[in-house]
């Protein structure tokens, strides 16, 4: 039996607690990219997941080591450490182009000690600022 459907995108907190705020979306985001990108050979590992666990355990290593590492916040697996929409922006998109960002969001990115005016780092060309005007 293998662990599927829509498990694979659920926040750790939704089954530690039950606790869902605006954090279980980024969770989600993060595991849709890696989907989307067949990182780490994820679709067809998913085959192989017998638990919760083991879905958490490949999107952690992959935040770490795989090519989405740039955006590694996403997959934290504590929500309160977990970045905002917001802070993902300001990381990636320099916080001087952005007109609705709350002052906060910026502090806490500051705090990762991350801030990339640059999107350079981004691993794939269709995350980039300049892909996206088109």
């Amino acid at each position: 039996m293998t662990f599927a459907a829509s498990g694979i995108y659920t926040a750790p907190e939704i089954f530690l607690n039950g606790d869902e705020t605006t954090k279980v979306d980024i969770w989600s985001l993060f595991v849709t990219m890696i989907w989307t990108l067949d990182a780490g050979g994820f679709r067809r590992r998913r085959l192989q997941f017998k638990s919760v666990t083991d879905v958490q355990e490949l999107v952690s290593l992959e935040a770490v080591c795989g090519d989405l590492s740039p955006i590694c916040e996403m997959a934290i697996f504590d929500p309160e450490k977990r970045v905002t929409a917001a802070q993902m922006l300001v990381k990636c998109y320099n916080e001087q182009e952005l007109s609705i960002f709350r002052s906060q969001d910026l502090a806490l990115v500051r705090d990762l000690g991350e801030t990339s005016a640059s999107n350079s780092a981004l691993p794939h060309p269709f995350l980039r600022a300049e892909t996206l005007d088109r």
